[in-house]
């Protein structure tokens, strides 16, 4: 939990306590290579015959004194020696030591802004070759030191050199940070700003954001895309108060900029009270959301990616119980919206009434919230300091223009995203990351495959066809060769559902229409019909692509798309649901003489890569031989619901 100390477990012959800002030079010495047993104990015996171990950073610094007394017993190269094979060092640096003689008297004043050593004298050569490492310029009396993070390190080097060193505070204070959330911010305090380390903050609080604008040929045709990019400003400096402000979303990089530039950082965030809400859990995870959870939960901070049909939001109920803090739910759409209350109902054992809705018409605000992005943009001021978890689920729209400002304005300490497929083609990916937690966990359907989550792709083909007419004499002449199937039909526009409706009207196929005009009602006793017929088809416009609960299809046919990569994988994992014996098939159709389709397509291609892998047949054939399969306890209880 942020604000509490946590230990740091690592392997200390592994070589994790390698920091990356301790470089191979100067008195530092550093291992260079993972050491058995045996090694490390030899290792450990030199080292402390020349070497201290400083445990806040975590590496072994040369000691003039055990340096002076190894070469006096005329062991020291023999020790250098053996130490090359452990580890690396200056050796240059470790030797000037030895040259060096105290001066009486002799002192280094430490100035800031610039980040200087002003010496009462000229320093002895052997003192300077030792400092150069962290030393940008020299100026007479005066060594310009590179970097703030190079500093404890210089002020080793000159106590190793018995210089009296002044400073303008103690060290400690100097190297602290303490981190506070106020007024919905995070707060970075410093008894001193030092311009470097300040730059460094702004880096990693200045959000780099993408736009795509497509590029078309004369005659139309999609050629590609032109990337463009803007920065978003996600900081401010207040200097009266010595304070670096950033959005809570950036709790990561702030403090591992800090703690790179040798900060003892101390996070002292006052987490919200506990929910008031009685939970009562009805669900088991299945081992890779357990493990998925368990990831997200070192840091309660993280972006989760399991394709579709892997059980996405039970990793979020899970995070639910177990923080029982005020939680807000981030959707794409209301028919989410309704999704997210039925699980928080039947799996949580939380009852609607406790259940706040902002969107659909709706804005009321409760200790577990269901929120659309669009509808938080306009509320977020009501949201901050209300909720300690945000999920985000669909996370992949988090970095659109508009949902963007929720993840940066939202003051939550904990932060889950949720999506089947968060790289996205612009790399705006790694907005979401920066702004909810890196990728801590990433399963795709293969490995779903594995676990008899999903059903085994048959075929996966694309036909092209030239027109209109064509392309509906395609169509109908695939749903003949796969009747006794379920099959889902997938269009872009409602004016194209109606005409590929009316015509299997006329073939005689009695099919479902089901469209953004239809109720929410009439849709459930569709779904029913659906569910109920042994063989049927469904006509449906992009209604479906996320958000709704629909029953499971064995047959998905694309007739008309968009580009999007996400809605190709979402209309897919519509017939993925698994079933003893059962495949699945995917058509999707282009009208070649169409420059919209054929852009769409070639924007969204590379999507057959995640589904057909090699030793997929392997598993067609494993379902059509109807092969038992044992399926832990368990798994049927979500499997049914999301049917």
């Amino acid at each position: 939990m942020y604000g509490m100390k946590k230990e740091v477990n690592y392997d200390p012959k592994s070589g994790d306590d390698m920091h990356p800002n301790h470089q191979t030079n100067s008195l530092v010495l550093v291992r260079n290579r993972y050491l058995n047993e045996e090694e490390f104990q030899r290792f450990l015996s030199l080292a402390r015959s020349v070497a201290t171990y400083d445990p806040e950073q975590k590496v072994w610094v040369f000691s003039r004194k055990k340096i002076i007394s190894a070469a006096e017993r005329g062991i020291l190269k023999q020790i250098l020696d053996e130490l090359q094979n452990y580890a690396q060092f200056n050796r240059r640096a470790v030797e000037s030591l030895l040259a060096h003689k105290k001066a009486k008297g002799f002192e280094a004043k430490i100035y800031f802004n610039p980040l200087s050593i002003q010496f009462s004298a000229h320093p002895p050569e052997p003192l300077v070759q030792a400092l150069l490492p962290y030393v940008s310029r020299r100026e007479d009396k005066v060594l310009y030191i590179s970097a703030t993070r190079h500093l404890k390190d210089a002020i080793r080097v000159l106590e190793n050199f018995e210089v009296i060193v002044h400073l303008p505070a103690p060290i400690n204070e100097i190297f602290k940070a303490k981190i506070t959330r106020e007024n919905g911010n995070l707060y970075v305090r410093f008894s001193f700003i030092p311009r470097d380390v300040l730059e460094e903050l702004r880096a990693a609080c200045t959000l780099i954001y993408r736009i795509e604008k497509p590029v078309l040929s004369p005659s139309g045709d999609f050629e590609g895309v032109k990337i463009i990019e803007r920065k978003i400003k996600a900081y401010n400096v207040i200097w009266r108060e010595k304070a670096f402000v950033a959005s809570v979303g950036l709790l990561d990089r702030v403090t591992s900029t800090l703690r790179n530039n040798g900060y003892n950082v101390e996070i002292d965030i006052k987490v919200l009270p506990d929910l008031e809400i009685s939970l009562k859990p009805d669900f088991v995870l299945r081992p890779h959301q357990l493990e998925a959870f368990k990831k997200w939960n070192e840091k309660k901070r993280g972006t989760i990616a399991i394709f579709t049909r892997g059980g996405k939001s039970f990793i979020a109920l899970k995070a639910i119980e177990s923080l029982r803090k005020p939680t807000v739910i981030f959707v794409t759409t209301r028919e989410l919206i309704a999704t997210w209350i039925e699980y928080l109902e039947r799996f949580l054992g939380v009852s609607s009434r406790f259940i706040g809705v902002v969107g659909a018409g709706k804005r009321e605000i409760k200790g577990i919230t269901v929120a659309t992005y669009a509808s938080a943009v306009k509320y977020i001021d009501n949201f901050r300091g209300r909720f300690e978890l945000a999920i985000f689920d669909e996370a992949h729209h988090v970095p659109a223009v508009t949902f963007k400002n929720v993840a940066l304005k939202i003051d939550s300490l904990y932060r889950m995203a949720l999506s089947a497929t968060p790289k996205r083609r612009d790399g705006n990916e790694e907005l979401l990351y920066a702004l909810c937690g890196d990728l801590v966990f990433n399963m795709g359907y293969k490995e779903l495959l594995e676990l008899r989550l999903v059903a085994p792709i048959e075929k996966f083909e694309t036909i092209f066809v030239n027109g209109e007419h064509e392309k509906l004499e395609k169509l109908v002449e695939i749903l003949r060769e796969n009747r006794g199937s379920k099959i889902i039909v997938f269009t872009q526009l409602l004016e194209t559902a109606k005409k590929v409706y009316n015509r299997l009207l006329l073939e005689g196929f009695n099919p479902l229409l089901l469209t953004g005009q239809v109720s929410g009602s009439k849709r459930k006793l569709a779904f029913q019909e659906f569910k109920r017929r042994k063989t049927a088809v469904m006509v449906t416009t992009t209604v479906l692509d996320e958000g709704i609960t629909v029953p499971d299809a064995d047959v998905a046919i694309i007739y008309e798309g968009s580009g999007e990569a996400r809605q190709m994988i979402q209309r897919i994992g519509r017939v993925l649901g698994y079933a003893p014996c059962k495949t699945a098939k995917i058509f999707e159709l282009i009208d070649a003489s169409n420059p919209k389709e054929r852009s769409a397509y070639y924007r969204r291609k590379w999507i057959k890569k995640l589904y057909l892998f090699p030793g997929l047949e392997k598993h067609v054939e494993e379902a059509k031989s109807c092969k038992e399969v044992k399926v832990e306890e368990g798994i049927m209880k979500y499997l049914e619901f999301m049917d």
